[in-house]
Order: structure tokens, then C-alpha cells, then sequence
């Protein structure tokens, strides 16, 4: 799953597709849900991409089923994440809003993964032209980067 994940950020969609999709097959159905997981959350990014935006909310959807079952928290953030991310590029801010919400839930105890949930509510703030609210989360997310030392993890 590492290398799909890899494959898909340097844009090998294709090669993230087949890498993440055999290696599902490849799992057991049981043992290995945090991986199975993850494959849905990179299918569901694969998709995203491509514009199969109705592909991609199966996957996430998909995922957060399993997240959900095993209670793995730290997937059951990353797929509200990219659906809220989905949504929010298609306008469709209540739905985003309402995975955001759910994300913020899963990752408040982590700085990072907090960071990543105000940096998306920046992005949010801006496309519904609330400058004031996205200016004041684009700094809370970049104070957090600051603090854990990872400033080059803020989107640019």
C-alpha cells in the first residue's frame, strides 16, 4: 500500500490503480484490515484525480466501513478527510463541512493530523470567499506546522 500511495502522489494513477487494487486481492480477509483500508483511501485518491468523483466516495466510503468496524482511528480520519477534501473542490460545502467535522473528531489528539484539518478549513474558507475565517486557520495550521517542525508540510 506504501507504494500505491507513493505511485498515486507522483501522479501514476494507472500504476497506483493495479498496485492497490492487487494487493486488496492479495490480502486475507482477515488480519490485515488496516492495509485493506488504506488500498480504499488510495483507490479513493486514484479517483479523485481522474474526476470519477462517484468511484472515489465508494472507495472512501468503502474504507470508512472497515475503519469504522475495527475502529482504526487514524483511517477513519484519512477517509472523512478526503471526502471532506472531495466535497469542498466540488462546492458541495455541507457534506464537506459535515466530514470535516467527523475528521477533526478522529484527529484531535494528533498536531498534525489538527494542522491538515485547519489547513482544509483555509481552503473551504476561501472558495466560499470568508477570507477573514480561511486567513485565521491558514495560521492556526501553520503555527501547529511550526511547532512540530514540519513547515514544509504545509500546502504552498
Amino acid at each position: 500500500m506504501d507504494l500505491a500511495s507513493a505511485l498515486q502522489g507522483d501522479g501514476q494513477l494507472d500504476a497506483a490503480e493495479e498496485t492497490a487494487s492487487h494487493a486488496i486481492d492479495l490480502l486475507p480477509e482477515k488480519g490485515e484490515e488496516y492495509q485493506v483500508c488504506q488500498g480504499h483511501r488510495v483507490l479513493g485518491r486514484v479517483y479523485c484525480v481522474r474526476g470519477e468523483l462517484e468511484k472515489a466516495i465508494h472507495q472512501f466510503e468503502v474504507a470508512l466501513g472497515i475503519a469504522s468496524s475495527f475502529n482504526i482511528v487514524d483511517q477513519l480520519f484519512w477517509a472523512h478527510f478526503g471526502l471532506a477534501d472531495l466535497f469542498s473542490e466540488e462546492g458541495r460545502f455541507d457534506d464537506a463541512h459535515t466530514h470535516l467535522e467527523r475528521a477533526k473528531r478522529y484527529g484531535f489528539d494528533d498536531p498534525y493530523r489538527l494542522a491538515r484539518v485547519s489547513e482544509l478549513w483555509a481552503e473551504f474558507g476561501v472558495r466560499q470567499h470568508m477570507f477573514e475565517e480561511a486567513k485565521s486557520e491558514a495560521l492556526r495550521a501553520l503555527d501547529i506546522f511550526e511547532e512540530l517542525g514540519a513547515v514544509n508540510a504545509a500546502a504552498p
